[in-house]
């Protein structure tokens, strides 16, 4: 980083969206939602895109291990707060996919945490990087930044 803090995202810089209600335990003893269970939001967001597009069959193995990932606060969140998280793609590469993603609080139209998971596509009996299947590509290039809207 460059030590430059950029402003937080909007909701119409993101293409794919998913709600997520909070929950009273995971308020902390500041009765706000304590840093760590925003990573079980942004992993449930990214875990429902991936079912709802077909690339996941959670009966099966992952088809990715997570390589990279980050978050960013911007505004506190607490219960009873619906939380809306916005996915997008960065970068899409051969065997990774860059997901960007903003967590905004009840209405508000920008976020309060943003975070970002870098996924590597893995054979799983070798568990070594494989090409992103065709199928999974569509899917991300349909959220990647810049594309279309539908």
């Amino acid at each position: 980083m460059n030590g430059v803090r950029r402003e937080p995202a909007r909701r119409a810089d993101y293409r794919y969206f998913t709600s997520i209600t909070t929950r009273w335990n995971d308020n902390d003893q500041m009765m706000h939602v304590n840093n760590a269970v925003y990573y079980m939001y942004f992993d449930t967001a990214q875990t429902t895109f991936y079912i709802q597009r077909g690339l996941l069959d959670m009966r099966r193995t992952s088809p990715y291990v997570v390589a990279e990932s980050g978050c960013r606060h911007f505004t506190e969140i607490s219960y009873p707060d619906v939380l809306t998280i916005g996915i997008r793609v960065a970068k899409l590469g051969t065997s990774s996919v860059r997901l960007e993603m903003g967590l905004f609080r009840n209405d508000a139209d920008i976020a309060s945490a943003e975070s970002y998971f870098v996924h590597v596509f893995i054979d799983p009996g070798t568990r070594r990087p494989i090409t992103i299947p065709d199928e999974a590509r569509a899917e991300f290039a349909a959220i990647a930044i810049g594309a279309d809207r539908h």
